[in-house]
């Protein structure tokens, strides 16, 4: 598990006025709230909120099942003489 913070660009829609913004965050697993603003430079309402991260992670397993025939499960042929 890489646990190195990254920062990267990050989609944000203010709860309050709707606007849609694209902040430049440091994403760490270990934080998973940060406070941030609404941009009023860019129409939005100036208002403060609480982002939270949030990771989904996808595990997938690939088995194989193996039946073997022993002489015991094995059908019994009738033999003529």
């Amino acid at each position: 598990m890489n646990i190195n913070p990254k920062r990267g660009p990050v989609d944000i829609t203010c709860p309050y006025c709707l606007l849609s913004m694209r902040h430049n965050l440091l994403m760490s697993p270990y934080t998973e709230r940060k406070l941030t603003y609404c941009d009023e430079e860019e129409g939005g309402c100036g208002k403060a909120f609480v982002i939270e991260f949030r990771s989904e992670v996808s595990i997938k397993a690939t088995y194989q099942l193996v039946l073997q025939e022993t002489s015991s499960n094995a059908p019994h042929s009738e033999r003529e003489d």
